[in-house]
């Protein structure tokens, strides 16, 4: 039965592979946190001058550029978006939108992050451990190709009331970059599940022979 351990050096390069998703994973965690709490924070902007620099929120910049352009115009509409983010319906529509956001990349981060840790282990079959969690890593990546523009369009309605009472929910997708995405996933998909296959039947050929 042939070894499917990686080299010293490979092991230690996916180790810190994995550690690095994993903190990925955990900074999405964190702006959960910050949509349900100051929205407003996640969109900032940096000054800098002989001075030094000073950091202010830029709540425009969290609307669509279509939205962000025709609002720009609107005089004093920094502080009135600023204080509409500070209600808390709108805080609450707006983290159901980074939920569905970020709760499949939470997955797809946290499962590739454990099956490239596992990978780098210097015992056992590693690629063989890796795989399930690299699979689980490839469906959470394509459920958030789909996701992604549902979650910001929640938000985008959220902000838009803002500036009407009753606005419509507007779903923008970008079709060819999302066939290209979902497209990526499932080759990386098929990928695993070849090399699945392929340990299996080494698997096999080792129990006959």
């Amino acid at each position: 039965m042939s070894d499917e351990r990686l080299s010293r050096s490979q092991s230690a390069i996916c180790k810190v592979i994995g550690i690095a998703l994993a903190l990925a994973a955990l900074f999405r965690s964190t702006i959960i946190l910050a949509a349900g709490t100051a929205p407003d924070l996640l969109a900032i902007s940096i000054h800098c001058n002989s001075q030094g620099c000073t950091i202010e929120p830029s709540p425009l910049d969290l609307l669509p550029e279509r939205l962000r352009v025709a609002a720009s115009a609107i005089p004093g509409v920094t502080p009135a978006l600023e204080a509409h983010l500070r209600q808390a319906a709108v805080r609450q529509d707006f983290l159901v939108g980074q939920l569905i956001i970020d709760l499949p990349m939470i997955g797809l981060l946290a499962s590739v992050a454990w099956g490239i840790f596992m990978l780098g282990q210097s015992r056992g079959r590693a690629l063989g451990t890796a795989i399930p969690w690299l699979r689980r890593g490839a469906f959470f990546a394509l459920v958030a190709v789909v996701a992604t523009d549902f979650g910001q369009a929640v938000q985008t309605q959220a902000l838009a009331r803002a500036f009407e009472a009753n606005p419509g929910f507007a779903l923008n997708v970008n079709v060819g970059q999302v066939a290209l995405n979902l497209m990526l996933g499932l080759v990386a998909l098929a990928v695993i599940w070849a090399l699945s296959a392929g340990i299996r039947a080494e698997r096999d050929l080792a129990e006959i022979v």
